[in-house]
């Protein structure tokens, strides 16, 4: 081969190694759960079953971005009338059927992720919001054959902050948040 055509072809794997790879969530395996204090007598767990978005990740550069809407009405804490009072009491659903993480800033160490810096919107209101990333992983995934990759982003929030105010201080204002995520490679 001609050294001509070898340097274009070099530079194109050059920035094949470091193009971005765009992901969707995968709705199936991707529930945010979170953890807050019932009037000091235990930590009572929800989640929201139904979750939409997509994760755009660069290793080589050290950069991603993603977002991920949580439907609001998917609540589930186990009991359908709480449930249902969650949905029309704390979340408003009918007003707000939809909360957001988005982030556009990973922290990597060594070649993996270890915090995304992004912002929740929830009920009308966007905070910024760090998590951390644990337990990052991305392989060939065993049920769809698809590369995946999948994380477990884990933070704290005040709910007060944004604007949910409802039996404070008697259910806590302190909110911890793990979103258990994994996403597939379009």
């Amino acid at each position: 081969m001609r050294l001509r055509y070898l340097f274009p072809l070099l530079a194109l794997a050059a920035v094949q190694a470091h193009a971005a790879d765009s992901f969707v969530i995968d709705a199936a395996h991707t529930y945010p759960v979170f953890a807050v204090n019932h009037h000091g007598f235990t930590t009572q767990h929800g989640r929201f079953d139904k979750t939409s978005g997509q994760l755009v990740l660069d290793f080589g550069a050290h950069t991603g971005s993603g977002t991920i809407h949580i439907d609001t009405a998917s609540i589930n804490m186990g009991l359908e009338a709480w449930n249902k009072a969650m949905r029309e009491k704390f979340f408003d659903v009918t007003q707000y059927p939809t909360a957001t993480y988005a982030f556009d800033k990973l922290e990597f160490e060594a070649d993996k992720p270890v915090a995304a810096d992004g912002r929740l919107t929830l009920l009308g209101v966007t905070r910024p919001l760090r998590l951390s990333v644990q337990r990052f992983h991305c392989g060939s995934s065993p049920t769809t054959k698809k590369f995946t990759c999948g994380a477990d982003l884990a933070g704290s929030l005040r709910r007060s902050d944004f604007g949910m105010l409802r039996s404070l201080p008697g259910v806590g204002d302190e909110i911890q948040l793990v979103i258990a995520v994994e996403a597939y490679k379009e």
